[in-house]
């Protein structure tokens, strides 16, 4: 009886840590974003200027270096878990989206994050549960994550200051 009210207590402990934030949601070593991406299209969609237009930055990255660092750093998000409340304010700011894509010729959409981000090198866009980067599996699931090192990981790569 003693040894399953240990097993109890320690089952009960591990949950409590991981809704908590303290234990990783997945086992390091595994990957979010899956295997075969090719290409990586980059979005960044500013606000509509004084006359209403909307302006965007696309790139693509097909360099094997540049997709595997950015695969790497979204594998290395992690969940965002909030603490408390959010503050009911907005941020307004470009919207970066970073598309996954895979395949040799028909170039199908694998995984895609989102974030709205900072223009310049003082931000803290994605390091924050209130203001996550938001990544959507193929099959449509979707999860919060966080890390501001992707967000300038991205900009470094589209030769844009974002943070």
């Amino acid at each position: 009886m003693r040894r399953l009210l240990v097993g109890v207590v320690t089952i009960l402990t591990v949950a409590v840590l991981w809704a908590a934030g303290s234990i990783p949601a997945r086992a390091s070593g595994t990957a979010r974003v899956p295997v075969g991406v090719r290409q990586i299209d980059v979005t960044l969609s500013f606000l509509p200027s004084g006359e209403g237009h909307h302006r965007s930055l696309e790139r693509t990255l097909k360099r094997r270096a540049s997709v595997r660092e950015v695969v790497q750093a979204a594998d290395r998000l992690t969940p965002a878990v909030i603490h408390g409340a959010c503050p009911l304010f907005m941020r307004l700011g470009p919207d970066l989206t970073v598309v996954f894509k895979g395949g040799r010729h028909d170039r199908l959409t694998l995984a895609q994050a989102r974030v709205q981000v900072m223009l310049g090198r003082r931000g803290d866009s994605g390091s924050s549960a209130c203001f996550p980067i938001t990544f959507y599996t193929a099959d449509g699931r979707m999860q919060p994550l966080v890390g501001n090192s992707f967000v300038r990981l991205i900009g470094r790569l589209i030769g844009q200051a974002i943070s």
